[in-house]
């Protein structure tokens, strides 16, 4: 989740093309040659930002990088819990 927060820093990207071919046969052309016509287009590029003029962006960030730790505590804690709980019933025994 932290690293999706972070991406929405990073500037969004766009690109469009296209491209077509078309054949057309020998006995449909006015000529009477078969031919193939190829058309590539490029629409454009594009490049947005969205301007953290508030620091709405940056705290969804810090927001998500402390969940992140918060839960790497707990699973940690966890761990130990589960580590010690057998070595206490064998010393109260």
């Amino acid at each position: 989740m932290y690293r999706i927060q972070r991406a929405e820093m990073l500037p969004d990207l766009d690109a469009a093309g296209s491209a077509a071919s078309e054949r057309v046969p020998a006995d449909l052309d006015a000529m009477g040659a078969a031919r193939v016509s190829r058309r590539y287009e490029v629409a454009g590029v594009s490049a947005a930002w969205e301007l953290d003029l508030w620091g709405r962006i940056r705290s969804l960030s810090d927001q998500a990088l402390a969940s992140y730790l918060a839960l790497a505590d707990i699973r940690i804690a966890t761990q130990m819990s589960l580590v010690s709980e057998p070595r206490r019933s064998v010393l109260t025994n």
